[in-house]
């Protein structure tokens, strides 16, 4: 199962142009323009007009639910909002249909298959939901607007005939078929480019030596607890100090402290080199951290360092939590508390938001007191 499957263009890739909500913000008024045209000039449905401007109405609503749905600061574009839809375009393109069937071309001559507006209309709304959605949803959907367009087209040029009305019938539907695979070839392409760039950025952390000591790990691991303190009390032990009550305190002590040091160490992983410099309170009490993967790493890391050093955001303490998600994933909560008013805020987080959005899932803030946001991310196992 290929990740085009599983998920859309536009979170694999977020600042694509193709995937930006504007692009699709001019698409309404273009059906606007196109079926007034088809109208007004060209007299299609001249007898009926209203199944027209009817069909304007459904198509240009499609595509601003589209542009609605994938504002960045929304959540992922839904499985439901692609049927909703899906279910205006082809109630478009049949209405559209219907409406010819029933009124004709009064004295503009008969319709000119390859010139029906309401398939090219639909073809656009098809384009506009290809970046948004994954293919198991993309693929049903504009297979359901290609089949409502074969039925529109029946209605249409039903009162033509044809010697081959077969052919009318697919000449005047191929738009939306050709939406459909243009845009399967295109969003597939742009997540296998996508990919296959992320698969050549390797960590470049270092690993310690294969022969390091397991004395000078730990050592470095609790930041010298071992040895500046705990070696120096073994050696006085071994060397015939008295095991006294004290002595028994003070090895307590320095036991609760090397694993304390041992265990933060280990719960924050690839958090502590951020979480170390910065006002930022990690709670991982399932140790999931390490199960993120690497680009989902940079985009948390690059979030939490971009808006700690932006020093117009004022931001002065964070905490991260992360937390058992559904189906193995990892639920993630960073809470921001800020001084900036809502207008503000939103400009500074926006870039880090952006770019969290293109390898997480389900991402969303709340605005408040404190900037919450909060997102998923596949665990590795």
């Amino acid at each position: 199962m290929t990740l085009w499957w599983r998920r859309s263009a536009n979170e694999v890739d977020t600042l694509s142009w193709l995937t930006a909500s504007l692009v699709t913000a001019w698409v309404p008024v273009l059906i606007v323009v196109l079926g007034a045209g088809a109208v007004l000039v060209g007299g299609q449905g001249a007898d009926a007009p209203s199944f027209q401007w009817a069909a304007v109405a459904l198509a240009a609503l499609a595509t601003g639910a589209i542009h609605l749905a994938a504002r960045p600061t929304r959540r992922r574009f839904g499985t439901a909002t692609a049927i909703v839809v899906a279910v205006l375009a082809s109630s478009a393109v049949l209405v559209s249909g219907w409406g010819i069937a029933r009124g004709g071309q009064g004295g503009a001559g008969e319709l000119v298959p390859e010139l029906w507006w309401a398939p090219v209309a639909v073809a656009l709304v098809v384009m506009s939901l290809s970046p948004f959605v994954p293919g198991r949803v993309f693929l049903p959907a504009g297979a359901m607007v290609a089949g409502a367009s074969v039925l529109g087209a029946a209605f249409a040029t039903e009162p033509l005939a044809a010697v081959s009305p077969g052919a009318e019938v697919v000449i005047a539907a191929s738009s939306p078929l050709f939406a459909l695979i243009g845009g399967t070839f295109l969003t597939r392409a742009l997540i296998d480019e996508v990919q296959g760039w992320r698969s050549g950025i390797v960590d470049t952390i270092a690993a310690p030596p294969a022969r390091e000591k397991a004395v000078s790990i730990v050592d470095r691991t609790t930041h010298g607890v071992l040895s500046t303190d705990a070696m120096p009390f073994l050696r006085a032990i071994a060397d015939g100090a008295p095991v006294d009550a004290a002595t028994r305190a003070r090895a307590a002590e320095l036991a609760t402290e090397l694993r304390t040091a041992l265990i933060d160490r280990e719960g924050s992983g690839w958090l502590g080199a951020v979480v170390a410099t910065r006002a930022v309170h990690v709670t991982d009490p399932h140790r999931l951290a390490d199960r993120v993967s690497l680009d989902q790493r940079a985009a948390i890391l690059a979030l939490i360092d971009g808006v700690f050093s932006d020093q117009t955001a004022g931001v002065y303490a964070a905490r991260l939590e992360l937390a058992p998600g559904g189906e193995g994933n990892v639920a993630v909560a960073l809470t921001l508390d800020l001084e900036l008013p809502e207008g503000r805020r939103t400009a500074v987080l926006a870039p880090y938001y952006l770019s969290a959005k293109s390898v997480v899932r389900d991402i969303s803030w709340t605005n408040g007191r404190s900037l919450v946001v909060r997102f998923g991310v596949d665990g590795e196992r």
